[in-house]
């Protein structure tokens, strides 16, 4: 029984070891905001819950908007607005080890075009560039377009600080401007180590499992 606890506990660790620390990532809107896109599902924020422009507009598309369903929830993001955008939020992280994933998908489906081009990353309170990583030439074999790829990337914090995660659209038409085309994302999310477990609710099912080990605790000193 004391085995079966302490797996119980580690299954546990490890659960909420693996904490999300992104707000919002799947750029969910509220109910004035979602009113406020217009009859293509579609709409223009300066911020939305979790996420500011720093460059252009947050453009948030729904399924109405292209066909395309979101990877999580009814929502998604396209990197461009009516000219390259880029949207960010800060978050505090404690150091130590992290994942960033997130889902990306082409909307435009030409080769030899830069259209569908971002760039994503995380910067210190200062300024200092953490990492920045580019997706370049999509569509392609990695990136097809009519699909969401998963996209992740390992990294590491130093220092407890608060850093800024963003986003950015890098591509253009042969001609000018971005307009219709531009990489789409959604469900943005960092997983972190040990050092995050007690900023974490514990889900439902972790409640529960607490629950039942606790059950079966009491039960076996009855027996003894």
């Amino acid at each position: 029984m004391k085995k079966f606890i302490a797996a119980a506990a580690l299954c546990l660790t490890a659960a909420t070891a693996q904490a999300a620390t992104v707000n919002n990532g799947s750029f969910d809107l509220t109910a004035a905001e979602t009113s406020a896109l217009n009859k293509n599902g579609w709409g223009l924020f300066d911020s939305i819950d979790g996420w500011t422009a720093s460059v252009g507009q947050i453009e948030v598309q729904t399924e109405k908007t292209l066909g395309i369903t979101a990877p999580e929830g009814d929502t998604y993001v396209e990197l461009d607005a009516t000219s390259n955008a880029t949207i960010y939020q800060d978050i505090a992280l404690a150091a130590g080890d992290y994942l960033l994933s997130f889902f990306y998908r082409p909307r435009v489906d030409g080769t030899g075009l830069d259209t569908n081009d971002m760039i994503y990353g995380t910067n210190t309170s200062g300024g200092d560039v953490v990492f920045s990583q580019n997706i370049l030439g999509a569509p392609n074999d990695q990136y097809p377009h009519d699909a969401w790829s998963f996209v992740q990337y390992s990294f590491n914090i130093a220092a407890d600080d608060t850093y800024r995660l963003f986003f950015s659209a890098l591509g253009e038409t042969p001609t000018s401007g971005c307009g219709n085309c531009g990489a789409l994302i959604d469900d943005v999310r960092i997983l972190g180590d040990t050092s995050v477990v007690n900023e974490v609710p514990l889900p439902a099912s972790g409640l529960m499992l607490l629950a039942g080990v606790g059950a079966l605790a009491a039960r076996s000193r009855k027996k003894s």
